[in-house]
């Protein structure tokens, strides 16, 4: 109980971390200090983001617990709907209090597109996955969100909570982008 308490208290302050208020300001974000991010560019294909939307979308259809098997045994997702998104997460079984978390969730946020993306004060790197416009965005100290455009108005997320740094954590990331973003829609 106490780690899913500590699980949803850092999937939330992530999250409003991200979806808090936004300010437009010309120039391009980079990351502060020496903090390495892995990039975001993956794949090859073209994916276009233009009329796409996220409103027909179930969060728990774009990510399943044999997906992200090679990271270790999860538990049941849990769906919910919370700071503007309707969020599916997964948290890493774990067999004592020592052991590594992970938390893993897909943040669907219908009204909030890729460029209300916050920097939570370690920097925005721009990217692509499969063609998609994509943000990579380290949160906390262990923490990272990969931020997929879809269409001009909405977004999914990637949030990783995990109890080794923010490196590892987008590195993760990345890869669970890697297996959701072709089931986003395209358009």
């Amino acid at each position: 109980m106490t780690k899913l308490l500590v699980r949803v208290a850092l999937t939330s302050a992530a999250v409003l971390l991200i979806a808090g208020c936004t300010s437009k300001e010309a120039g391009t974000a980079s990351p502060a200090g020496t903090s390495s991010v892995p990039p975001a560019v993956t794949g090859t294909s073209s994916a276009s983001s233009g009329g796409a939307t996220t409103s027909s979308l179930d969060p728990c259809s774009l990510l399943v617990a044999s997906e992200i098997a090679s990271f270790g045994a999860f538990g049941e997702p849990n769906k919910r709907e919370e700071f503007g998104a309707r969020s599916c997460g997964y948290l890493m079984k774990t067999q004592h209090a020592s052991d590594p978390q992970l938390g893993i969730d897909v943040n669907i946020r219908d009204s909030q597109g890729i460029d209300t993306v916050n920097d939570t004060g370690k920097g925005i790197t721009p990217g692509k996955v499969n063609g998609r416009e994509a943000k990579v965005v380290p949160t906390g100290t262990s923490g990272c969100i990969f931020a997929m455009a879809v269409g001009s108005a909405s977004r999914v997320d990637i949030s990783i909570t995990s109890a080794v740094d923010s490196a590892k954590a987008c590195d993760t990331a990345t890869q669970v982008a890697d297996i959701v973003e072709p089931k986003l829609p395209k358009g």
